[in-house]
């Protein structure tokens, strides 16, 4: 298949939800997905079924990244002056995670405790 065939099916695969903050310029949360033809999952976990959710705000000047999260489903709200999401993360043979991110200006901040099974890489010594 070809790059554009390859996009064009990545485009009719994935799904694209509009949100909003307090800023005039929408987000868009883009679960990418790209299937076999058997219709399997290219793009999400074998095991859980997380798939990439890519945060993006559209501005005039084109779209800006703003940052990733991952998990199986989302879901956003308003708290005070900033949007906010819970995702909910499956890791392999434990339970579901709850992740937690806030939109602060143009960035996707993770306000998540690390999981204990990262917790490792993130000491301080």
């Amino acid at each position: 298949m070809s790059s554009r065939g390859r996009a064009r099916q990545i485009q009719s695969d994935s799904r694209i939800d509009h949100v909003r903050d307090k800023s005039a310029e929408p987000i868009a949360v883009v679960r990418v997905e790209l299937l076999n033809p058997g219709g399997t999952s290219k793009a999400r976990s074998e095991e859980g079924g997380n798939s990439p959710f890519y945060v993006l705000r559209e501005t005039p000047a084109g779209l800006v990244l703003m940052g990733r999260m991952f998990g199986r489903a989302y879901r956003s709200q308003m708290r005070g002056q900033h949007l906010e999401f819970w995702v909910e993360l499956h890791p392999v043979a434990d339970k579901a995670v709850q992740m937690h991110f806030r939109v602060e200006d143009n960035m996707l901040v993770n306000l998540s405790a690390p999981h204990r099974r990262w917790a490792v890489f993130a000491r301080r010594d």
